[in-house]
Parts: C-alpha cells; sequence; structure tokens
C-alpha cells in the first residue's frame, strides 16, 4: 500500500521512485522503517496498526512517498516501510545535520505512534531520551554509595536541571520545525 492508501505492486513503486534515485551507490535514497505491536494479529488489531502507522507517516513525512506492508507471521503484528527520502514537490532529500536532531526526531515519531495507538484503545508508552537518560544517571549513582547523602542530592539536582535544558532546547527546536513546516504547508497552499 503507498502513501496515498492504494495497493501498488514493487514493479510499480520501482518504476516511480526511479528518478527520485541518484545513480550512486551510497545514495542512501530510502529508509527502511518497522511499526510493531504487542496484540494478537486480529482484523481490530491489524487495522489499528494500519491506521495508526498512516496517520504516523502522515505527520511525519507528509510530502514523502512511501509503502507499507503488514505482516503477521510472527507473534508480534508489524508493518514495514520503505520511505523514499526525496519531497515529492521540493525534490530534496531529508537530511539531518547532527546525531542529536536524528535521535530526537526518531523519538518523536515513537511517542507519535504511541499517542496514536492509544487514540485508538491500546496502551503504549515510548520511553523518552529523558527517562533513559534519567534512569542511567541514577544507576550510575546508585553505583557510586561512597558518596554521602548530601552529594548525591547534588548529582541528582545537577542531573535534573541538565536534563531540563536538555528538554527546554527539544521544545525550541520543534518549535522551530513546526514553523518550517507551516511556512511550507503555506507556501504549497498559494501555489
Amino acid at each position: 500500500m503507498n502513501e496515498k492508501g492504494e495497493e501498488v505492486l514493487a514493479k510499480e513503486v520501482l518504476k516511480d521512485w526511479n528518478n527520485d534515485f541518484s545513480k550512486s551507490a551510497n545514495a542512501k535514497d530510502a529508509w527502511h522503517l518497522m511499526f510493531s505491536i504487542k496484540e494478537s494479529a486480529t482484523p481490530k488489531n491489524l487495522e489499528i496498526l494500519k491506521k495508526s502507522v498512516q496517520r504516523v507517516m502522515d505527520n511525519n513525512f507528509l510530502g514523502y512517498k512511501y509503502v507499507m506492508v503488514l505482516h503477521t507471521h510472527q507473534n508480534n503484528p508489524h508493518a514495514h516501510i520503505v520511505l523514499n527520502k526525496r519531497n515529492i514537490l521540493t525534490k530534496k532529500k531529508i537530511h539531518f545535520n547532527k546525531k542529536e536532531d536524528i535521535k530526537e526526531f526518531w523519538d518523536d515519531v515513537r511517542n507519535n505512534f504511541s499517542m496514536t495507538l492509544n487514540n485508538k484503545g491500546l496502551r503504549y508508552h515510548n520511553h523518552s531520551i529523558l527517562e533513559k537518560d534519567l534512569k542511567k544517571e541514577c544507576q550510575r549513582i546508585k553505583r557510586n554509595l561512597y558518596l554521602d547523602e548530601y552529594e548525591t542530592k547534588n548529582d541528582l539536582n545537577e542531573i535534573l536541571l541538565n536534563s531540563i535544558k536538555r528538554e527546554n532546547i527539544k521544545i525550541e527546536k520543534k518549535k522551530s520545525r513546526i514553523d518550517f513546516f507551516y511556512e511550507e504547508n503555506k507556501i504549497l497552499k498559494d501555489e
């Protein structure tokens, strides 16, 4: 199924995407993504998975071609996505300047997926980078039990303050991305 919800054959997709792809062997013109749920493969759950993945793709990759295949042959139903990284209108390829930006972007995608599943009746939670970092730091402090209680509290306060600063930076970056997409959308509407 493509980004329009149409059933397509692989040869049709390859023919359509051929002009978007570079002739270079290392071009990395597409991404392979996978979304899964820890649920039984009932028709209702498969429909929730399909609709949730479509919503996530629309929210995060509007203007990009993709194909999706649902699989139920393993314990967890899942959807494979092959995403054409070249924008349909601008012809620009998805690009990140820093690894941190990539991590934040995929964390946002995972959050979007879990929220979409939750809105459709399934219960999921994506553990954010902040939660994971805080857990690691708490484990590090526990390993250093030789510290007295006062130093441990200071360490925890410093960790929390640093985490809050990082989250504020992420929020500003997200606002900037939203503004960019808003402007891009406005330009597209005017055309």
